[in-house]
């Protein structure tokens, strides 16, 4: 642990305990004056001192001095536990030194301040204008306090800085952009950085690498910012970028399009290579807010316009941003009772048949009528009901509903629709998962042929093996699973050959938007032979054109699903409007 002279400006209590430091040493030591310092490879610097007569030894809080000035070189470079010069005139590694001749040293006691991890941080020493004895107790008295101002070091370094990977954190951020717009920083820009699927690394290679991941990230941050820049975990997966390098939004943007530029690399950390992207929220001072806890929430609603964008991209903070911070307020405050209230509502997305003509199965969709703000998205709840907690009951009201909605269907039309439901990686890894989707089956009388899972790359990244044993006892017990999100993120032909699923679902982001891109027609072309070889249906999602609907059910798609074919709808409408007519 190495801490830079510039961020001891930022200790508040340090100082002040220095000073009181000094004041009882002085009660102990007989000496004329006491300092202590901070050092490194080149400078000694002076942070706190005490003299005892008038005339001073030019040594006075703030002063920095060449290191080989100083006697302190020594407690600083060569380990010396203590040093106790009697005479500095008369000895060899001490008559030579400038601050010896210069400042008329005499006599000096010194002692390192150590940090728990064996780091110099500075000394504390006692000196006097004229050669004198060390009483025998001195050398104790010095190591003593210097151990308890270690602590206090150490206690205001881990104020500011982040536990896990030891970068600067949010109240760093507060502490230091005070500091410079007290020192008329005029422009000062403020990024705030998500890391993109950071939670599956996580879940994936562990907590080391991620925080690894977050380290390595930094880095290359601050290869494209100028030296006083800073850069602080705010987060989990959260950077905050503050630098006054740029003079205009202009100069912005083009920092922020360099940072965006740093994560095309791939990673590489134990023996992983790491694909990640950022959302970058960019904000500036004094024009957008003038105080930094204002700022700080302003980059972070631009982040999140970001990630709302499709990730991968750079936002800049607007007004309309704060109105729609409130209305996710009032969405996150009213979630609980939007179960007990009845708020929610299914809707069904069609899966039709390769020809287009017929619907073969229905995609269980959730909304949520909510009473003030009217038709939520899921995407705009779900993530928040995942933080909250509330997965598990939703998922466990959507499983019942589209099963009893199934029923419904299949009564009334007399067809055997398939009902195809989506469930989060929170209810899927309960270990009642499987008796909950029996019991939600027996309850509505929907048969167990009739229900399909759609299990994505998540579902699988904690255990793998406990995955494929449940997946195994759903398909023994006749229930369909279908792997949806094929292409997206991390996805690996193995699961083809490894997972027990009867279904493909490929992501929209594989479809091609026509033949002529015709490396993409093969790439997409490919995957279904190798998915008809392990006797898998292939369902091609996001179909937006008669042309993709052409192309993909002439490459061997047994589905198509996509708003060519339907949009999702409520139930009413489904059966007015599209059950009827198929």
């Amino acid at each position: 642990m190495y801490i830079p002279y510039t961020d001891i400006k930022y200790y508040e209590k340090f100082h002040a305990y220095a000073e009181k430091t000094l004041a009882v040493v002085n009660e102990l030591v007989d000496k004329e004056s006491f300092f202590i310092s901070h050092t490194d490879d080149q400078h000694f610097s002076i942070l706190a001192a005490l003299h005892t007569s008038e005339e001073n030894f030019q040594l006075t809080a703030n002063n920095r001095f060449p290191l080989d000035y100083s006697i302190c070189q020594y407690l600083y470079r060569d380990g010396y536990s203590s040093l106790t010069f009697h005479d500095t005139m008369d000895a060899s590694m001490t008559s030579e030194l400038p601050a010896v001749q210069q400042l008329n040293v005499g006599c000096y006691i010194g002692v390192p301040i150590k940090l728990e991890n064996g780091a110099v941080f500075g000394t504390l020493c006692a000196i006097g204008r004229n050669p004198g004895e060390a009483a025998s107790q001195d050398v104790q008295h010095l190591d003593y306090f210097a151990g308890i101002l270690a602590e206090m070091i150490q206690y205001e370094y881990d104020a500011i800085h982040d536990s896990s990977t030891h970068l600067y954190n949010e109240a760093f951020v507060y502490r230091c952009f005070d500091h410079e717009v007290q020192h008329a920083a005029s422009f000062l820009n403020v990024y705030y950085i998500d890391i993109d699927n950071f939670k599956y690394v996580n879940e994936a290679m562990g907590f080391y690498v991620a925080e690894q991941l977050l380290r390595h990230t930094a880095d290359r941050l601050k290869s494209v910012l100028a030296p006083d820049s800073i850069v602080a975990r705010i987060g989990g997966d959260e950077l905050l970028v503050v630098t006054s390098e740029t003079s205009s939004s202009q100069d912005a943007e083009a920092l922020a399009e360099r940072m965006k530029i740093l994560f095309e690399t791939p990673f590489e950390i134990q023996n992983y290579e790491i694909n990640v992207t950022p959302s970058i929220g960019v904000t500036e001072y004094p024009r957008l807010g003038d105080y930094v806890e204002t700022l700080v929430k302003q980059g972070k609603l631009a982040m999140e316009a970001a990630k709302k964008d499709g990730k991968n991209t750079i936002s800049y903070y607007a007004r309309q941003m704060q109105s729609d911070s409130a209305r996710n307020a009032l969405v996150a405050n009213d979630l609980p009772k939007a179960l007990i209230e009845e708020q929610f509502e299914l809707y069904f997305q069609p899966l039709y048949s390769s020809s287009g003509e017929t619907v073969t199965a229905l995609e269980a969709l959730i909304r949520w009528n909510h009473p003030a703000v009217g038709l939520v998205s899921p995407g705009e709840f779900l993530p928040l009901a995942e933080e909250m907690g509330f997965m598990p009951k939703i998922d466990e009201w959507v499983l019942r509903e589209a099963c009893r909605c199934g029923k419904e269907f299949q009564e009334t039309y007399n067809r055997n629709l398939r009902i195809s439901v989506n469930l989060s990686t929170h209810f899927f890894t309960q270990s009642q998962f499987a008796s909950r989707v029996f019991e939600a089956l027996d309850a509505t009388g929907l048969p167990y042929e009739s229900l399909q899972i759609e299990i994505t790359e998540r579902h699988m990244l904690k255990n793998l093996e406990e995955t494929k044993q449940l997946l195994t006892f759903l398909q023994t017990s006749g229930i369909g699973v279908a792997l949806d999100d094929f292409g997206k993120g991390y996805s690996s032909l193995n699961y083809l050959r490894e997972l027990p699923i009867q279904t493909l679902k490929l992501d929209a982001s594989l479809i091609p938007d026509s033949l002529e891109r015709s490396a993409d027609v093969e790439f997409v072309h490919n995957i279904i032979k190798i998915a008809h070889l392990y006797q898998l249906k292939v369902v091609a999602e996001g179909i937006e054109t008669s042309e993709q609907q052409q192309m993909l059910s002439t490459l061997g798609c047994n589905g198509l699903q996509g708003f060519w074919l339907a949009r999702p709808a409520s139930v009413d409408e489904l059966k007015r409007r599209i059950l009827t007519a198929s």
